[in-house]
């Protein structure tokens, strides 16, 4: 059993990454683009900020993760939800800022979960972490709890609109990172960068 093994199995929480790790990592950037031209789907452009828990310090360096479902809602020409095509690394810059342009996903085909993208933050000192995921306002899958829940978090709401400007969608979202927070076993963002995972 390997060391990721058993800690997946222990539900060891929260995981730190000791450093931002190379690979994909080490070129990230701040803006980056994520879908092609040829991929089929509606354009569309997130961008926004990362802050420190406190929700105000700007997260300066942080590698940022995001993956997404392509327009017949999978995540690979396979089925396989491990291997997501459609994925990216960022850099968040020295106002903690981001940017990635895409496509708008689609939800999984024959399920009632809305469309969203997953993102994943991880850095020095800075615990693996899931975001919620990021849902769109038109989309009737969401449930009225979850947008309760979401308008409660003010600048953080994860139910967020998407803007129509010359055939692109353009999303805001911002992010406040937690102190402690469980990272789970999807470790696919993680491994191409050889991050070093520790356990406090």
């Amino acid at each position: 059993m390997t060391r990721r093994e058993l800690l997946v199995l222990l539900g060891v929480s929260p995981l730190y990454a000791s450093g931002l790790g190379d690979g994909p990592c080490a070129t990230a950037v701040s803006a980056i683009t994520i879908a092609s031209k040829d991929e089929p789907g509606p354009r569309m452009a997130v961008s926004g900020q990362v802050f420190l828990p406190d929700g105000k310090t700007p997260a300066v360096g942080v590698i940022m993760f995001a993956w997404h479902t392509d327009a017949k809602g999978l995540y690979s020409d396979d089925g396989s939800v491990f291997h997501p095509r459609l994925r990216g690394w960022m850099k968040t810059d020295g106002q903690g800022r981001y940017e990635y342009r895409t496509i708008r996903p689609a939800p999984y085909p024959g399920h009632t979960n809305p469309a969203h993208v997953h993102v994943q933050f991880w850095g020095p000192g800075i615990a693996t972490q899931f975001a919620q995921e990021l849902n769109f306002s038109d989309d009737a899958l969401i449930k009225p709890e979850d947008r309760r829940r979401s308008a409660e978090l003010g600048r953080f709401a994860f139910v967020r609109p998407a803007e129509l400007r010359n055939g692109v969608l353009y999303v805001t979202a911002d992010y406040r990172l937690h102190g402690e927070a469980p990272f789970g076993n999807a470790l696919f963002g993680v491994e191409p960068c050889h991050v070093k995972i520790t356990v406090p």
